[in-house]
C-alpha cells in the first residue's frame, strides 16, 4: 500500500472518536483510493511504455523517410545527368561535319551549367597532331558565347606541351593544373601574343583551373574560374565517356568527307588532264590555268591567282600563263616571259625547281611585293594600281619536270591544299609532252617568219646610201612587225645625243608612214626620263606602260618638239592613244623603239633580235653619219673662225656689237632658229651685266641687273660650276620676264626697237647660257636644240680666247687715256708752280 494511505488507515484505526462503522467505511474508502491509484499508476506506466515505443517507431520512420528522400534525390539527379548526357549524345550523333565538334563543346558547357557546375570558362576538344607539334582546338567560351576552331602549336609554352604529352600517353590519362594570381595574368598576356582566343575575363580572375581527359590522340577538357570539387570532376568524367561517342562520329564523318573529297579531287584532276590533252595550240595553256583556278575554287580553296610557268633553262627565262590578279580567275590569253635572274621571286622559284624540290612556299610583303607586282605588270601588260605597301602574298609552287604550277593567296595554304597542288603538278607533268610537241612545231614556224622579217630589215639597212634612208628602214620595220602579228602604234629609231639626255626620233606614224626627224628632250617629263634612266643603267631592253594624264602630257610635249609632224596626225583624224606600252632596245648610239597599244610580252624577244640585227648593219649608217658629221664640223669650225676673226680684228670696244650680230648670223647659218644671241659681261661685283646682243635688227649695247629675274638663275648656275645652263620658259613666266625687262632702261629700248621692226616677243623660248671667265654667251631659241649645246659651249670658248684681246684693247685705251690725263695735270701743275703773282691765276685756268 501507498505509505501515505497506510498512515491514514493506521490513524483511523487508532482514533477512538470514530465508530466502528465509520472506521470500516473510511478504511474501505482508503482501500478503494489505493486501488484507484494503482490503476492510475498502471495506466500511467502503460502510457509511458507506449510513448517510448511510439518514439522509437517514429524515429525509425523518419530515418527511413530521409533515406528514401535521398534515394529519390539521387535518382532525380541521376535522371538529370542522364538527360544532359543524352542531349550531348544526340548532338554528337547529329554531327554532319567536323566543325560541329565545337557545337558539342557548347552543349556540354550548357548541360554542366544546368547541372549546377559554376564558373565555367570554356569546354574544349583538342585533336593532337604529334608530327606537326600542334592540336586543333574546338572550343566554346561560355561567358563570351563564342565558338572557336584554332590550330595551336603546343611546343611554344611549357604548360601546353605538358598537357599534350600527358594526353598522348594514352586513353584514360588525366591532366589538371591551377594557375593563381600573377600566373593567370601572365598566361593571359601570353595568349594575346598567339593565335589563340584571349579571354578578357582573365584580367579580373584570381584562379584558372584546367581539367583534361585523354581519349588517345584527342582530349576533352574544361577550364574554370574556380576549382572544381571531386563530385564535379567525376561528373565531367561521365561527359568524357559520352564524348567518346562524339569523337567516333567525328572520325566517321572525317572518313566519309575524305572519301567524298578524294572523289572531287579525282574529278578535278581529270578535268585538268582532259583539257591539257585536248590542246591544239600553246595559247590554250591560258585556258588550262583558268580551268585550274575553277577546280581549286570548286574544291573550296580561295586563290587570288593561278600561274603555270614553263622554265627555259637555256634562255634563262620562265614563260607564264596566268589568271587575273584580282581574285576573279579571269582568263588571260597572253603569255609573258620573266628572267630567272629576277631576285624577288624568279630566282627562288628556279633554284627550288633546279634542286628537284616538289614544292616551295614564298611570302612577299611590303616593298618587296610592290616591286614584284610592278615588274610583273610591265612584263604582262597588266594594270594594277593597288597599293601593296601593307599587303602580303603567299606564293605556293608545285613543280613538275618542265616548270611549275603556283597559287597565290593572302595566307599560307593548309597541308591538304599543298598536297593538292602537288597532285595537280603531277597530272600536268604527264600531259605536258603533248604540249611540248605543239610548242616545238609552232616555234619552228614562228622562227621562219621572224628570220624573214630580220632579213628584210637587214637587207634594207645594208642598202642605205644616205642617212635620210633611215626613214625607209623605219617603214620596213613597221611593216615587218605588223606582219608578225604585232600591232604597233609606231616604230623607229632613236639616235642618242651626248649625255643621253635627248635623242633624235626617226619613227613612223600610226599608218606606217615616216615622220620627219625631231629631237626629244628626255628631261622634260618623267615618262621620258624613264627612257633615259634605263639607258644610263646599262639596260639593253626596257618596256613600260604610260596612260591617262601622264601620256597626254607626253604627247603635248611631242607636239611642242615637232608641231608639224604631230599636228598632222591629229589633222588626219587619228586621235592620240590613252594608253601605250613603250619598248626600247638600246644600242650604244642608236636604239629601236616599238610602241604598241596592247601588252605584247611575246614580242619582246623579237624586238631584241631586230635590235641586234640593226646594230650589226648600223656600221654602214655610222660611216654615212661620220661623213655628215665631218661636213657639219667643217660648218661649225667655219662659223667659229668667222666669230674668232671678227673678235680678233676689233680695234674698239664698240665693235663688240658687230661681233654679236655676226654670232647671230652664224648660229642662223648652222640651222638654228633663234630669237637673239650675244655676249654678256659681268661687272667686277657681278651685280650688273653689259650686253651686246645680235638679232634680226641692229641693237645697241645695254646694261641691266645681273642678279634679278632670269639673270639670278644664270648667276646661281655659274656658282654651281655649270658650263651650260638651259632653261625653258613660256606662258605667264615669259610674259612676267619681258614685263620686267621693259622696266629697265636699255633693255626696254632694245625690246621696243625689235618689236617696232615687226618681230614680236616670243611666247615660248629656251635660254642657253654658255659661260666663260668674264661672262657668258646667251642664245635664246624658239625650240629645244640639244644638238647645238656643244656648239654653244665651243662659241663660248672661242670668245673667251679672243676676249683677252678685247681686254688688252680696253687696257691699252685706258693707259693711253691715263697718259693724256697725267700730261694735262703736269702742265697745270707746272704753270701753277711758276706763278709769281695772283693775277697770273686766270692764265693757269686757261690750261
Amino acid at each position: 500500500m501507498n505509505q501515505n494511505l497506510q498512515k491514514i488507515s493506521e490513524f483511523l484505526q487508532q482514533d477512538e472518536l470514530l465508530s466502528v462503522e465509520e472506521k470500516t467505511s473510511l478504511t474501505k474508502a482508503v482501500a478503494d483510493a489505493e486501488k484507484e491509484m494503482e490503476i492510475t499508476a498502471f495506466k500511467l506506466d502503460r502510457t509511458e511504455k507506449v510513448k517510448r515505443t511510439t518514439a522509437i517507431l517514429l524515429e525509425e520512420t523518419i530515418e527511413e523517410l530521409e533515406q528514401k528522400r535521398k534515394a529519390v534525390e539521387a535518382q532525380n539527379r541521376e535522371l538529370e545527368i542522364e538527360a544532359s548526357l543524352e542531349r550531348v549524345r544526340a548532338v554528337a550523333l547529329s554531327m554532319q561535319n567536323p566543325s560541329e565538334m565545337a557545337e558539342v563543346c557548347r552543349i556540354i558547357s550548357e548541360q554542366l551549367e544546368f547541372l549546377k557546375v559554376n564558373n565555367i570558362r570554356n569546354i574544349q576538344t583538342a585533336i593532337i597532331n604529334e608530327s606537326k607539334g600542334t592540336y586543333i582546338n574546338y572550343e566554346y567560351y561560355a561567358r563570351h558565347d563564342k565558338l572557336l576552331i584554332t590550330e595551336v602549336s603546343y611546343k611554344t609554352h611549357h604548360l601546353q606541351e605538358e598537357f599534350a604529352l600527358r594526353m598522348l600517353k594514352g586513353a584514360g590519362e588525366f591532366f589538371s593544373t591551377s594557375l593563381m594570381g600573377q600566373e593567370v595574368k601572365d598566361w593571359y598576356e601570353y595568349q594575346k601574343t598567339t593565335n589563340q582566343f584571349a579571354d578578357s575575363f582573365l584580367e579580373e580572375a584570381q584562379t584558372l583551373n584546367y581539367y583534361m581527359f585523354s581519349l588517345g590522340p584527342v582530349a576533352l577538357g574544361i577550364s574554370t574560374y574556380s576549382p572544381l570539387i571531386e563530385e564535379e570532376i567525376n561528373l565531367f568524367k561521365r561527359f568524357r565517356n559520352v564524348f567518346e561517342l562524339a569523337y567516333r562520329r567525328f572520325l566517321d564523318i572525317q572518313k566519309a568527307e575524305a572519301q567524298a573529297r578524294e572523289s572531287q579531287i579525282q574529278l578535278a584532276l581529270e578535268r585538268v588532264r582532259a583539257r591539257t590533252m585536248a590542246m591544239q595550240k600553246s595559247e590554250e595553256l591560258s585556258e588550262t590555268a583558268f580551268i585550274l583556278f575553277q577546280q581549286f575554287k570548286e574544291l573550296g580553296e580561295i586563290p587570288i591567282q593561278i600561274t603555270i610557268g614553263i622554265i627555259d633553262e637555256a634562255e634563262e627565262s620562265i614563260e607564264f600563263r596566268i589568271t587575273g590578279s584580282d581574285g576573279t580567275g579571269t582568263q588571260i590569253n597572253s603569255a609573258f616571259n620573266a628572267s630567272i635572274e629576277e631576285p624577288t621571286l624568279m630566282q627562288k622559284l628556279f633554284k627550288a625547281w633546279k634542286a628537284h624540290n616538289r614544292l616551295v612556299v614564298i611570302e612577299l610583303s611590303g616593298k618587296e611585293l610592290k616591286g614584284w607586282v610592278n615588274y610583273r605588270n610591265i612584263l604582262s601588260g597588266t594594270k594594277d594600281n593597288s597599293d601593296y605597301s601593307d599587303a602580303s602574298r603567299v606564293i605556293s609552287a608545285g613543280f613538275f619536270s618542265k616548270g611549275l604550277i603556283s597559287i597565290s593567296t593572302l595566307a599560307p595554304l593548309p597541308d591538304e591544299t599543298i598536297q593538292l597542288l602537288e597532285r595537280f603538278a603531277g597530272v600536268f607533268d604527264q600531259t605536258y609532252t603533248r604540249f611540248m610537241d605543239l610548242q616545238k612545231a609552232e616555234a619552228q614556224a614562228r622562227e621562219s617568219q621572224i628570220q624573214l622579217a630580220l632579213e628584210r630589215v637587214r637587207a634594207r639597212t645594208m642598202a642605205m646610201q644616205r642617212s635620210e634612208e633611215l626613214s625607209d628602214v623605219a617603214e620596213i620595220l613597221f611593216n615587218q612587225v605588223k606582219e608578225l602579228g604585232i600591232l604597233p602604234w609606231s616604230t623607229g629609231f632613236n639616235i642618242w645625243q651626248e649625255g643621253n639626255e635627248s635623242y633624235i626620233d626617226w619613227v613612223t606614224n600610226p599608218t606606217g608612214g615616216f615622220m620627219e626627224p625631231y629631237t626629244v628632250d628626255l628631261t622634260s617629263h618623267p615618262a621620258f626620263r624613264e627612257i633615259s634612266d634605263a639607258k644610263k643603267r646599262g639596260e639593253e631592253f626596257h618596256a613600260f606602260d604610260v596612260s591617262g594624264e601622264s601620256l597626254a602630257e607626253t604627247y603635248e610635249l611631242l607636239v611642242s618638239f615637232a608641231p608639224r609632224q604631230f599636228e598632222g596626225i591629229r589633222a588626219s583624224g587619228i586621235p592620240f592613244p590613252t594608253r601605250v606600252i613603250n619598248h626600247y632596245v638600246y644600242g650604244e648610239k642608236i636604239g629601236l623603239m616599238f610602241i604598241t597599244l596592247e601588252p605584247c610580252p611575246d614580242a619582246w624577244d623579237i624586238f631584241k633580235r631586230l635590235g641586234k640585227v640593226f646594230e650589226q648593219t648600223y656600221a654602214r649608217f655610222l660611216d654615212l653619219q661620220k661623213a655628215e658629221a665631218q661636213a657639219r664640223e667643217a660648218q661649225i669650225e667655219a662659223a667659229l673662225e668667222r666669230v674668232r676673226a671678227r673678235t680678233m680684228a676689233m680695234q674698239r670696244t664698240d665693235e663688240l656689237q658687230d661681233a654679236a650680230s655676226l654670232l647671230f648670223q652664224q648660229v642662223k647659218a648652222l640651222g638654228t632658229s633663234s630669237w637673239t644671241c650675244g655676249f654678256q659681261i659681268w661687272d667686277e661685283d657681278k651685280k650688273f651685266l653689259t650686253a651686246w646682243m645680235g638679232t634680226e635688227v641692229e641693237l645697241a649695247k645695254f646694261i641691266y641687273p645681273g642678279r634679278e629675274d632670269a639673270t639670278l638663275r644664270f648667276y646661281e648656275a655659274l656658282q654651281r660650276g655649270e658650263t651650260l645652263y638651259v632653261e625653258e620658259i613660256g606662258g605667264e613666266a615669259i610674259k612676267a620676264h619681258y614685263d620686267f625687262m621693259k622696266t629697265i632702261p636699255g633693255p626696254r629700248e632694245a625690246l621696243q626697237h625689235v618689236t617696232d621692226a615687226g618681230f614680236p616677243l616670243p611666247t615660248f623660248q629656251i635660254f642657253h647660257v654658255a659661260y666663260f671667265t668674264q661672262g657668258f654667251l646667251l642664245f635664246i631659241t624658239y625650240e629645244h636644240v640639244p644638238e647645238m649645246h656643244d656648239v654653244f659651249k665651243r662659241f663660248a670658248k672661242v670668245f673667251e680666247q679672243t676676249y683677252t684681246r678685247f681686254l688688252d684693247l680696253q687696257k691699252a685705251e685706258a693707259q693711253a687715256r691715263e697718259s693724256q690725263i697725267q700730261l694735262a695735270l703736269e702742265r697745270v701743275r707746272a704753270r701753277t708752280m711758276a706763278m709769281q703773282k695772283s693775277e697770273e691765276l686766270p692764265n693757269a685756268a686757261l690750261l
